[in-house]
């Protein structure tokens, strides 16, 4: 007897159809979608090349701000040096005192060189005026600002006289300072000098 087209044979159950199954590899519907959107084999060697052109321009920034930072000799550059505290006398320096109402007015002496000047007293007797002069180095350049005469070495600066006025002068030097004393007291050259170097000293320079 034939058996009919809708029945099995006998002993072979029929076998359930189970969901379709979501994913790269089976089924139809989301995984499709899911399988559309994901690089193709051409993608990666195109992200490869974006990452290295951003490593590549990192670099390139870093090394033009070294750059930036160095010195046509290739060392680091100094950052700006702060300009120098004003040049100011001392109010007292030892027994010397001078008036701190009295203005110190700008000598003329040299255009390129930072004066001030203060006249001292010693016992409400005025014994010294000092003239500090920046940049000077050098304490023959004070001299001949001056048109000082008959100098010679006294200490450990230069001193000798005030062609106009007759005054015994002294300098003293520290760093780019220069500081001259005029004595007024008629007092000896010596003094001149160590007073003048007291005054220096209580300087901020």
């Amino acid at each position: 007897m034939t058996a009919s087209p809708d029945h099995h044979e006998h002993g072979r159950p029929e076998e359930p159809l189970g969901p379709a199954v979501d994913g790269p590899g089976g089924g139809t519907g989301d995984g499709e979608e899911q399988q559309d959107r994901s690089p193709g084999p051409g993608a990666k060697p195109l992200i490869i090349g974006i990452t290295a052109l951003v490593l590549v321009l990192a670099a390139v920034l870093v090394a033009a701000f070294l750059t930036s930072r160095m010195g046509a000799s290739g060392q680091p550059t100094d950052s700006p040096t702060p300009p120098p505290p004003p040049l100011a006398l001392p109010l007292a320096a030892g027994e010397l005192s001078r008036d701190p109402n009295a203005t110190s007015d700008p000598d003329t002496i040299d255009t390129d060189i930072e004066t001030v000047s203060a006249t001292y007293q010693r016992n409400a007797v005025p014994s010294l005026v000092v003239i500090a002069g920046r940049p000077v180095s050098d304490p023959a350049r004070m001299l001949e600002l001056v048109q000082a005469e008959a100098v010679r070495p006294v200490q450990n600066g230069l001193c000798g006289r005030d062609a106009e006025s007759g005054y015994d002068v002294c300098v003293a030097v520290r760093g780019n300072v220069s500081a001259l004393g005029v004595g007024i007291a008629a007092q000896p050259i010596t003094d001149i000098m160590d007073d003048t170097n007291s005054v220096l000293a209580a300087m901020e320079v």
